[in-house]
């Protein structure tokens, strides 16, 4: 009895979805002949006669009946179409990458204020094209002006002192080798004048040692002089000789005597020239003394020409801090006036005539013109894509108009990196999240038609080829 309720319920089922296609096939050929009409309500009938015996008896179940040509034709045909559509799709999306997680971007540079001033002209407005070098802004100069001028009489001023020490450097380095040739010269000429001195002494000593030896001589010849008149004197008297002897005995007294007294003479002289001589000497050497003096004057002159030099140095020193204090002032002064440092729209702007503008202040912002995408694409999206791959780039902006692009290069790091608050999956409970990287497309050909409408921030359909 088990075996025969197991047995029936398949063949329940069976009948079931026989009658059931049996129907479905009668309604799709209901406009077929009658007879083919007949013919398949007859085979209904006796499918469910059959069915119905099935199921009061015992017997096993008999195979179904074959499906129709005609549904099997348009299962094929449905499987045929899937299986070309799946294979159409799998070559589509093995070959291209495709995100609209992509947007248009370009450098926005702020232009500020490096200086603190009035605005005295604004050369732009709005939304309007400029070109790089444009003059865009003017501030109020006078007070830089002012700096300006005290910085080139101040330039003048360390110039001119620069001057007078240069020529102060060639005026005493003159006056100390003048000073150190008199020097030189008074020393040369006392060196000599000692020496000859010197030697006059000791000859005039040597002279004197001689006279002496003379005087000597001739006080011995005038005591013999002198005896032998005495003598002459005696006999004259007693009458042994005659008056003329004893004259004559007179005579050579007198000239010893005189010989005696130039002798002293001559000794005097010779000591009256050591003594002017000695004199002359100590006058020379107190001259050699000045001489030595004057030679270290010329030498501190000498360090004097060192200290002029130091001074220039410092003059030098005083025009080159001058000469920056002018170039800051100049610099200063040429940012009064704000030009425009690439090509690009004026945006955002935030500055009004006669408005007090700090230094770092953003006055607008200035987009330039060369445009680019980035389109963030899943990591497994990047397995095929590389630089210089082709992009067909869609504007949302311009349904109708396809843009050719070219992949520049890849973010360093995904996009969750460089986020405030990068995420930290060492800590906590994680939930692996499918990363998105940007990728850098640059535009291939000229956006001149179109640049206008084309702005930063514009979403996109970026479509990579990787195949």
């Amino acid at each position: 009895m088990l075996t025969q309720r197991r047995n029936s319920k398949p063949s329940e089922s069976m009948t079931n979805v026989s009658e059931k296609s049996e129907q479905s096939a009668t309604s799709a050929q209901s406009a077929d002949s009658a007879q083919s009409s007949d013919s398949a309500q007859s085979a209904t009938s006796a499918h469910s006669a059959n069915a119905a015996s099935s199921q009061n008896s015992a017997e096993p179940v008999k195979a179904p009946r074959k499906i129709p040509v005609k549904k099997l034709v348009l299962i094929c045909v449905g499987l045929a179409v899937a299986a070309i559509v799946g294979v159409i799709a799998y070559n589509y999306f093995s070959t291209f990458q495709e995100t609209d997680d992509a947007y248009i971007t370009a450098h926005i540079d702020p232009i500020s204020s490096r200086v603190e001033a009035n605005v005295e002209r604004i050369h732009i407005d709005d939304n309007q094209h400029v070109k790089a070098g444009q003059l865009l802004i003017e501030l109020d100069s006078r007070d830089f002006d002012r700096q300006v001028d005290r910085a080139r009489a101040e330039l003048s001023r360390v110039q001119s002192e620069s001057i007078v020490s240069a020529r102060n450097i060639d005026l005493a380095a003159k006056s100390a080798q003048a000073a150190r040739l008199n020097a030189r010269g008074d020393s040369t000429g006392n060196d000599a004048l000692i020496e000859q001195s010197m030697a006059a002494i000791e000859q005039a000593r040597y002279a004197m040692a001689e006279q002496k030896d003379v005087l000597r001589q001739k006080q011995a010849e005038l005591l013999r002089a002198s005896q032998d008149y005495s003598r002459y004197e005696k006999l004259e008297s007693e009458g042994v000789i005659t008056t003329s002897e004893r004259d004559s005995s007179r005579r050579d007294y007198d000239v010893a005597r005189s010989a005696v007294d130039a002798a002293k003479r001559a000794i005097d002289q010779k000591k009256m020239f050591i003594e002017q001589t000695t004199h002359q000497l100590n006058i020379a050497k107190s001259k050699r003394v000045q001489s030595t003096g004057l030679e270290r004057t010329a030498d501190s002159r000498s360090i004097e020409v060192d200290v002029s030099k130091l001074q220039n140095d410092v003059s030098q020193a005083a025009i080159k801090e001058a000469q920056t204090k002018l170039a800051d002032a100049l610099l200063k002064q040429s940012y009064c006036k704000i030009y425009a440092p690439v090509s690009g729209r004026v945006g955002r702007k935030n500055v009004e005539l006669g408005q007090r503008v700090d230094i770092g202040a953003r006055l607008f912002t200035l987009t330039e013109d060369e445009l680019w995408v980035v389109a963030n694409y899943k990591e497994n999206q990047l397995e095929k894509m590389e630089v210089g791959q082709p992009v067909e780039i869609k504007v949302d902006i311009l349904p109708g108009r396809k843009f050719d692009g070219v992949v520049e290069s890849f973010s360093p790091g995904s996009g969750a990196q460089f986020t405030l608050l990068p995420p930290d999956n060492a800590t906590g409970n994680f939930t692996k999240i499918v990363q998105r990287v940007p990728v850098k497309i640059l535009f291939k050909g000229s956006l001149n038609e179109i640049r206008k409408k084309l702005v930063p921030g514009l979403s996109v359909i970026a479509t990579v080829k990787v195949k």
